[in-house]
């Protein structure tokens, strides 16, 4: 395996709840393409982006051979974008493809919130 090679799964649903298990399967599928890819449960990570970055209450309760719980990170969907955003923009050279997309993905997100209170 090349020193690079990582996998980083993304739960990432808007205006929903989290179903029996979600989180649990997410990191299932997760083991199963890294045994695919070869890659070492040390560098397997989710990502389970909500509102408020609140933690699932659906996820491992305990680490296990195949994955590390404290690679189950939540965050707050609207800053690990406006993140991703910021370090964009801070490189001298990036895409405004990317740049668009991101703006976009914040735009909507907030409007679906705004609808929600």
């Amino acid at each position: 395996m090349p020193g690079g090679e990582f996998a980083v799964f993304v739960e990432n649903k808007v205006r929903h709840f989290e179903r029996e298990e979600q989180v649990s399967d997410m990191v299932k599928s997760l083991v199963r393409r890294s045994k695919e890819l070869d890659i070492p449960p040390r560098r397997r990570f989710a990502l389970f982006l909500t509102d408020t970055g609140a933690e699932p209450v659906t996820g491992p309760a305990e680490d296990t051979a195949e994955f590390p719980k404290r690679n189950l990170q939540s965050r707050s969907r609207v800053a690990l974008f406006e993140d991703l955003r910021a370090a964009l923009v801070a490189q001298p050279v990036y895409s405004p493809l990317l740049l668009q997309f991101l703006d976009s993905y914040l735009h909507n997100i907030r409007r679906v919130r705004a609808q929600l209170t």
